[in-house]
C-alpha cells in the first residue's frame, strides 16, 4: 500500500544517527517508529531536535548512521521516501 510501510518494518528507522557541529554531538540515536505511531521530540534549545528531524528528512547528511522512511533509505540524491513524507522546517 502506497505512503505505508510493510507490517513487518517501522515507518520510520533511525539507526546509529550522529551528526556533528563545534561544540555539539548528536546521537549516536537509534529509534523505530511503528505505523501509527506519534513521536514528539521535547527539549530545551540546542538539544538536536530540528537536527534530527533535517537529517531524517535528506536536508543534513548524518556523519555516522542512517534513517529511512517506509522501508526507503534517506540519502543526498534519493527521491523515493519523498513521495510520502511532509517536512516543514523552521528554515
Amino acid at each position: 500500500m502506497k505512503g505505508q510501510a510493510p507490517e513487518s518494518s517501522p515507518a520510520a528507522r533511525v539507526s546509529g544517527l550522529t551528526k556533528r557541529f563545534p561544540g555539539f554531538q548528536l546521537g549516536p540515536l537509534d529509534f523505530d517508529l511503528e505505523p501509527g505511531t506519534v513521536l514528539a521530540l521535547v527539549g530545551p534549545n540546542g538539544a538536536g531536535k530540528t537536527t534530527t528531524l533535517d537529517c531524517m528528512a535528506g536536508l543534513l547528511v548524518p556523519d555516522e548512521g542512517s534513517a529511512s522512511v517506509f522501508g526507503a533509505a534517506v540519502r543526498p540524491g534519493e527521491v523515493a521516501y519523498r513521495r510520502d513524507v511532509g517536512y516543514v522546517g523552521e528554515k
